[in-house]
């Protein structure tokens, strides 16, 4: 009897010489594969912490120019090198507070022990109340030339909460006698000096400022403004990883997610962080044609024979073939071309 061709000999050794041959170029494909998309990674996340850091330092920067021209004449008139008591230094504050407007927070005076001893307007019930133990006044007793921004307080009020740039008052031998805070409210109703300042900036959607306690102190989005999120799985894990950036699931999406001190450093000084999230279903490339010379490597090196110079120049990147490996992005001396995420900075 004729024997079924898939039990001969040479069939069998041929079909085990072709199936570790698929399994190797298979392993092949997938690690290739693998290799681009974290190179991929690699470079739009470096990326978006670039743009994080700048916007972090604009934004403390504008900050600066908002605070310091006001507060520069008080601490120079009353609150340095003062022999006044802690009374008369307080009532000339408050005589000249039509000049602090800027600060629809309120002002609030500190003794030297952290005990608020009066406020403008007027809320006796916080006198007496400790601020002593918090970052802000454990800082500014030791760096009194300067201000510390504060966490997100509340006046106890029901929608009452600000933030400060908190301030010494020394003696005339430059020793710490007490303390000003000069607030802004902080409130999804409220667009005030501070929220325009930073809303001025253009930083873009999905760029907020957390305090230290991680709570919202600026968003684009007025309904953020004082959320709580402390108990967010994909910030803890951003926070207290080794890195200022990566890839999170957030809720059902994947989101590049960065972050970047204000003030450079988290201290006492100042604990605030800017954080940026993106999709990264919205990662493209994007070139300046003005930049290129057009030297068409990134066209040789295109692992999908795709004529990327041609694309350069017309300022178009889309190309369904594309598979976003970054090759034509290693291979730019100019810089012409880049990832980028949709609605980025």
């Amino acid at each position: 009897m004729k024997k079924k061709w898939w039990n001969s000999l040479r069939v069998k050794i041929i079909a085990w010489s072709f199936i570790p041959t698929v399994i190797i170029l298979s392993a092949v494909a997938w690690f290739t594969y693998y290799s681009y998309q974290k190179v991929l990674v690699d470079q739009a996340i470096k990326q978006d912490q670039d743009i994080v850091e700048y916007n972090s330092v604009t934004t403390g920067r504008n900050l600066g120019r908002l605070i310091d021209p006001i507060l520069i004449r008080f601490l120079i008139d009353i609150q340095w090198s003062n022999g006044d008591p802690l009374s008369v230094r307080a009532q000339n504050i408050l005589d000249r507070a039509k000049d602090l407007e800027a600060f629809d927070g309120g002002i609030y005076i500190l003794d030297q022990q952290g005990k608020v001893y009066t406020t403008w307007p007027a809320q006796p019930n916080l006198y007496g109340v400790d601020w002593s133990d918090t970052p802000e006044f454990r800082f500014i007793p030791d760096h009194t030339n300067t201000y510390a921004l504060t966490d997100l307080k509340s006046s106890g009020e029901i929608g009452k909460e600000f933030i400060c740039a908190a301030t010494a008052m020394t003696g005339l031998q430059g020793e710490f006698v007490g303390a000003v805070y000069y607030c802004f409210r902080v409130a999804p109703d409220v667009q005030n000096s501070y929220y325009r300042t930073l809303n001025d900036l253009n930083l873009g959607q999905g760029v907020y400022i957390v305090d230290g306690n991680q709570r919202v102190i600026y968003s684009p989005d007025l309904s953020e403004m004082g959320r709580d999120l402390s108990e967010e799985p994909y910030l803890q894990q951003l926070l207290q990883g080794q890195s200022m950036s990566g890839r999170f699931r957030k809720g059902t999406e994947e989101m590049v997610i960065s972050y970047f001190p204000v003030n450079y450093v988290v201290t006492d000084q100042q604990r605030w962080i800017l954080i940026k999230e993106q999709s990264w279903a919205s990662l493209r490339l994007v070139a300046d044609a003005s930049a290129c010379k057009n030297c068409k490597r990134c066209s040789k090196n295109c692992p999908m024979s795709l004529d990327v110079n041609g694309m350069v120049q017309s300022g178009t990147m889309e190309n369904s073939e594309c598979i976003l490996c970054g090759t034509c992005v290693d291979n730019c001396t100019r810089n012409a071309i880049r990832y980028s995420f949709s609605g980025s900075n």
